[in-house]
């Protein structure tokens, strides 16, 4: 199987999971157009996409899913708070369910679970296949005993390397912000995330991509040295006990787990 984090940034966000023949989409938050467009680009078919599952309702992450849902009849799976949030705004297109403990669809058996972050009933998932498991947490403010649980031993997690802690507090945003983005409910510092990825490591998880950098308060440089740095002073090792690749921010392409 392979994921691929087609967009993810603190502008959109949308992931591909799965092969040339059955795909899930774990979010949709860039436009159709643009979702055609990567998946085009790594050759793979709309009309493959069995399922949107949906993270939050934050709109960096749904709103290309009304043209989606509008042009083909793909179910959309969320929590069942977030759902009405997302009919409210008439966001879905087609058909929804609720994304409550575990369900099959095809091939995938899917388990979300939830994330601290500033949405009604945010987030993550965790996929397995036949023989392998992946799993995406992005968009929560701090590590939990449950994420660590539920994504333990998945051959491949994107989880959030948000922002450099110092870049953010030389920032240029208002001190509110600031505060929101470190918070609890907020986004995951480099640090933290490091420290997530090691509990993955250590649980068994290989491959390890870094997501949803923002645009002013992080750099790629930044994210890789920083989660890696936290990743060596846990006696984890790179090519040995891991790899740590970074999701592009437009038009990403895939990894093989």
């Amino acid at each position: 199987m392979k994921l691929y984090p087609l967009f993810s940034s603190s502008k959109g966000n949308c992931t591909y999971i799965g092969n040339s023949s059955f795909g899930l989409l774990v979010d949709c938050g860039v436009s159709y157009r643009k979702l055609q467009g990567a998946l085009l680009d790594n050759s793979l078919d709309i009309g493959k996409i069995r399922a949107v599952l949906i993270t939050h309702e934050h709109t960096d992450h749904t709103k290309g899913l009304r043209m989606l849902t509008r042009h083909h009849a793909i179910p959309v799976y969320a929590t069942p708070r977030t759902l009405d949030v997302l009919y409210d705004r008439g966001d879905i297109g087609s058909s929804a369910v609720p994304a409550e403990g575990t369900f099959s669809i095809g091939e995938a058996l899917i388990n979300p679970f939830p994330v601290p972050h500033d949405a009604v009933s945010p987030c993550g998932y965790r996929i397995d296949f036949e023989e392998c498991a992946c799993g995406v947490c992005t968009d929560t403010g701090k590590v939990t005993d449950r994420m660590v649980e539920s994504l333990r031993g998945v051959n491949a997690a994107l989880i959030e390397a948000n922002y450099d802690s110092q870049m953010l507090k030389n920032g240029f945003y208002p001190k509110e912000i600031k505060d929101r983005l470190s918070s609890g409910m907020g986004h995951l510092s480099n640090r933290q995330c490091g420290e997530f990825a090691a509990q993955l490591i250590k649980s068994g998880t290989s491959q390890i991509v870094l997501g949803h950098m923002s645009e002013n308060n992080n750099t790629p440089e930044y994210a890789m040295a920083g989660v890696t740095a936290v990743l060596t002073r846990e006696g984890l090792e790179s090519g040995r006990d891991y790899m740590l690749s970074l999701a592009s921010q437009m038009y990403g392409k895939y990894i093989s787990f």
